[in-house]
């Protein structure tokens, strides 16, 4: 089974270093735009073993019909802007509305609302208090993070597997079933590869 998150935000927002930082623990160095990159990793769910699929979409709106069509296939969305960044917060309520145009069972999807490089205070361009005010408007998870902190990256996907309502999430392939089948022990939450 697969369980796909779609990230979206605009260019520049921290989507891509809150991604790898969680889905590879690598954080990249350089901005690198994105189209649409996907990327996999195994984790526990009531259904035995599922895939979880993140959806890196693209900042600009160059492919529209890319960015609907990663709305339309996600079971959760990640909402990222940048709190140094004034315009990528207003553009997460642009994309907000777009989501709800697509999924017909948006009140079901959880909703994460991701401020990124918090760790730039002397840089902030837009409050905390900003964030929770949408929380609470849009009935969504909200978290600020510094994408350099491994545990506040995996803190994010946690608040997504906590609104999850449908499925039973975990971070970790924990089932039996799993442990027979590839003959190992369920891998460590998110360890860093070696």
């Amino acid at each position: 089974m697969d369980y796909f998150i779609a990230v979206l935000g605009a260019r520049a927002s921290g989507k891509t270093a809150l991604v790898r930082r969680f889905m590879t623990g690598e954080f990249p160095a350089q901005h690198r735009p994105t189209v649409e990159d996907v990327y996999s990793r195994v984790v526990g769910c009531d259904k035995g073993v599922c895939t979880l699929r993140v959806i890196d979409t693209t900042g600009s709106y160059n492919f529209p019909a890319m960015r609907r069509l990663a709305i339309f296939k996600a079971k959760a969305i990640l909402l990222v802007y940048s709190v140094t960044d004034k315009n990528s917060f207003e553009e997460v309520k642009t994309l907000y509305e777009l989501v709800h145009s697509v999924k017909t069972d948006v009140f079901k999807t959880p909703v994460v609302l991701v401020g990124t490089k918090a760790d730039l205070a002397d840089q902030r361009d837009v409050k905390k208090k900003e964030g929770t005010e949408l929380e609470l408007i849009w009935n969504c998870g909200f978290l600020e993070v510094t994408v350099t902190d491994e545990e506040q990256v995996t803190d994010v996907f946690r608040r997504v597997f906590e609104l999850e309502t449908r499925w039973a999430m975990t971070l970790t392939p924990e089932s039996q079933k799993y442990k027979r089948r590839c003959g190992c022990l369920p891998l460590k939450t998110w360890a860093k590869p070696e």
